[in-house]
């Protein structure tokens, strides 16, 4: 089956799936209620989405029997269970992390060099398990706006899809069509005003795939640094939300407005639709500079590239401190 056909199906099953999930959120009262400056939508949304995205992609592939080694489907169930769980109840930071670095380890069945050494595969697994948290929770930390996670997502998975397409590797190239559908079809229904979130299942379950499918690239000094560009809108996200909070001296698990995506929005005046026009932008070519660079352009391009955005996000805070940003 080709990764056109897995992409187009995906979005068909996501998308049908979306209204019946969306209905059993809303009666079981699984929906984000408005609480403050951390949930400022102006009506309850339910939750829902990220499970619609992660069943209506398992169905597509199971049907397109794309062969994904066992403990992989192992980690991703892992992520979306604990994801559920915390959507409805919550669960403890601590709890959370290990679950997510146990989760996260199982990647190294995908590790390109791992082997079959103790040594290298321990390595390996200690990487992939703080890569997969690391990938987990930057995307949570997007899904804080409408259609923002689904436009940073659909960037990434597309710039993965078409690195593996490049490759010729069926299986990825797969997995990332699927990808890309299903987000298109959550899409359809968290674009802005939104009527369901993707909630911590989806986040964690998106995060845990893109993961995935970076880590049979790392073959090369080229293939880290285009994938690192394909990945940058979700790893400058966590990296900002961790040095932000380490020096202010806040907590690493609370949550905040001072994303982002938040100072581009509450600051700049920018409207939730013009913010993902904008991340749009930026993640095509992120994306694009990073496909180029993983096969094989210069490396100096991508890094180039990263400097840019790092300076960007540094100057943007600076106005913010400085107190020159002021929102309409």
């Amino acid at each position: 089956m080709s990764a056109f056909v897995i992409g187009c199906l995906s979005l068909i099953t996501t998308s049908a799936m979306i209204p019946l999930v969306r209905s059993v959120a809303v009666r079981r009262g699984l929906v984000d209620r408005p609480d403050g400056p951390l949930r400022p939508q102006p009506r309850a949304i339910p939750y829902g989405g990220g499970i619609a995205v992660a069943v209506g992609m398992s169905i597509v592939l199971l049907w397109a029997r794309l062969q994904v080694p066992t403990i992989v489907v192992v980690g991703a169930v892992a992520v979306l269970l604990l994801g559920i769980v915390d959507d409805l109840r919550g669960v403890r930071p601590l709890q959370r992390l290990i679950v997510e670095l146990v989760a996260g380890s199982t990647l190294v069945a995908l590790w390109p060099t791992a082997a079959s050494f103790w040594v290298p595969m321990a390595g390996a697994g200690v990487s992939c398990a703080f890569l997969g948290s690391a990938s987990m929770n930057a995307y949570n930390m997007t899904d804080g706006s409408d259609g923002l996670s689904g436009t940073v997502g659909l960037f990434a998975a597309g710039g993965l899809l078409a690195g593996w397409l490049l490759a010729g590797e069926a299986v990825f190239a797969g997995i990332a069509a699927a990808s890309c559908g299903s987000i298109v079809g959550f899409l359809i229904f968290n674009w802005p005003p939104a009527r369901v979130y993707l909630g911590d299942a989806g986040a964690y379950w998106m995060g845990f795939l893109l993961t995935a499918l970076c880590i049979p690239a790392l073959l090369s000094w080229h293939a880290v640094v285009g994938v690192v560009c394909i990945m940058a809108l979700l790893e400058l996200e966590l990296l900002a939300s961790v040095l932000r909070r380490v020096r202010g001296h806040q907590g690493l698990t609370g949550g905040d407005r001072e994303h982002i995506y938040d100072v581009v929005h509450l600051r700049l005046g920018l409207s939730a639709t013009r913010m993902n026009v904008l991340y749009g932008l930026i993640g095509l070519v992120s994306s694009g500079i990073g496909v180029m660079v993983w096969r094989g352009a210069p490396a100096i391009l991508g890094l180039a590239w990263l400097a840019v955005l790092c300076v960007s996000i540094v100057l943007l805070y600076r106005r913010l401190r400085s107190g020159r940003v002021v929102a309409k």
